[in-house]
């Protein structure tokens, strides 16, 4: 590895950050520190470019609550360290243990969670668009070491990017963790060694400690910057695919309960499996956010197999003939108040609207979300399920359990209640987007129907790890 000089991490830090537009707008950049080489490095260097960029560097520190009067001295060296180059310092501290005992995982996916929300509360706080964190290209090559062996798509591939649409930059991506503490070694500036990064039970210390040195012994001497210049490729065709996987998720949504996703499965069919998966990944992410990691190879397994399985934890991918349905079961429908829907008149209830109106038998109209009945027994109204509720599914054999209905349609227990349902003084005329009752199927010949029109709400919409 060629030595180098503090112009050289100058310049490229520089040309990082006009190449991705960081920090475009100036203004207050928080600037994330944990005490760390990588992080400490990130402050110094950026304090040599703040007044040529026009930015206001704040340095914000995380105390996870662990490693005792360890952490607490990290937190007193980050601060020292504003003070002396005259940024702004500002601190949060968060309950990892107590994260995990309420959502489970693992200590670092917690932290990780932690870190971020504190980190933007932080840069909410001092008007900062920008949050900037000193991941180098080893930390790169090593989330793409691990999305690998855990089984990922292009997105995963990609590891760390530059930036992320969340306003997450990371300027030392394109450097070495080494370059970086020679650089602070030559300037007399100190940092501190978390006691974490030796633990061997975390797999990101393994494949740094273990792995990468067994590569570099045994294949390539070079492989970190190999594998970072990968990433950097697979980026730009991961964004290319994003993009497409984006317009596809659009063409094959279909409407659906909070905490659930829709896709129409044979539209999805038109597309290459590559990209049905990431469209389905994407679906997903919508749902359980982004930090919550998507394992792009188990839906490719579950579409090979044709049957669903989890794919994070309380989040299932199930395949239906018509549909592929992706559930978070943290998440519960909320049930539809009970509403009178007067003939004539459109209501509004929970982002549904419905509309009734008296009108001639339109075979054409007729759909999911349109439904022909015959004379009702007034007042109608819109409501969600309750304990007891039977009816006669149209076409059926006779009457049964709304709920045995449910499950046998493939509703996840979170989505009952909110499937709303059209009843009149008799019960259930229909489950809408579903079935009609018997006794509300117009008989032949009928010359006026009750035409109800449906319109569901859009879902609301919900990266890489470290």
């Amino acid at each position: 590895m060629r030595d180098r000089t503090e112009p050289d991490l100058v310049e490229e830090l520089r040309a990082v950050i006009a190449r991705e537009g960081l920090f475009a707008s100036g203004g207050p950049v928080l600037l994330a520190c944990s005490g760390g080489g990588d992080s400490v490095a990130l402050v110094a260097l950026v304090a040599r470019l703040a007044g040529e960029l026009g930015v206001e560097p704040v340095v914000g520190h995380v105390h996870h609550g662990l490693r005792g009067e360890e952490a607490d001295q990290d937190e007193s060296a980050v601060r020292r360290l504003a003070g002396e180059l005259g940024f702004g310092f500002a601190a949060r501290r968060v309950d990892v243990e107590g994260a995990r005992g309420a959502r489970g995982g693992g200590v670092q996916a917690a932290g990780r969670r932690l870190r971020y929300a504190a980190l933007r509360e932080m840069a909410d706080e001092v008007g900062a668009a920008w949050v900037a964190t000193g991941h180098s290209a080893d930390d790169r090559a090593e989330t793409l070491l691990l999305n690998l062996v855990r089984g990922t798509g292009p997105r995963g591939l990609a590891g760390l990017r530059p930036k992320r649409a969340d306003g997450v930059a990371r300027p030392l991506i394109e450097m070495r963790r080494e370059a970086l503490r020679d650089w602070l070694r030559g300037q007399g500036i100190g940092w501190r060694e978390d006691s974490s990064n030796e633990d061997q039970g975390f797999r990101r210390v393994r494949v740094r400690r273990e792995l990468i040195p067994w590569l570099e012994d045994e294949l390539n001497p070079r492989v970190v910057e190999g594998l970072a210049a990968c990433a950097r490729t697979l980026d730009g065709a991961a964004q290319v695919m994003e993009e497409a996987a984006r317009a596809g998720l659009e063409r094959a949504r279909l409407p659906a309960p909070s905490g659930t996703a829709r896709l129409d499965r044979r539209r999805l069919e038109t597309y290459h499996p590559a990209l049905r998966c990431m469209i389905v990944a994407g679906a997903a992410r919508e749902l359980i956010g982004d930090a919550s990691p998507v394992a792009v190879g188990r839906i490719d397994a579950a579409l090979r197999r044709d049957r669903g399985g989890e794919l994070a934890p309380g989040v299932r991918l199930r395949l239906l003939d018509d549909w592929i349905v992706v559930t978070d079961s943290r998440r519960r429908a909320e049930p539809l108040p009970e509403t009178t829907l007067a003939i004539g008149s459109t209501i509004e209830i929970g982002g549904w609207s419905f509309r009734a109106e008296r009108a001639r038998p339109d075979p054409a109209r007729r759909g999911r979300w349109v439904a022909e009945l015959a004379a009702p027994r007034e007042p109608l109204v819109i409501r969600s399920r309750r304990p007891g509720d039977r009816f006669r599914p149209a076409g059926g054999p006779g009457g049964r359990k709304l709920s045995d209905y449910m499950i046998d349609r493939g509703i996840p227990e979170p989505e009952r209640c909110g499937v709303p349902l059209l009843a009149d003084r008799s019960g259930i005329l229909w489950v809408i987007g579903h079935r009609l009752d018997e006794r509300a199927v117009p008989g032949p010949g009928a010359r006026e129907i009750l035409r109800v029109v449906a319109t569901p709400p859009r879902m609301d919409p919900q990266t890489d790890e470290e």
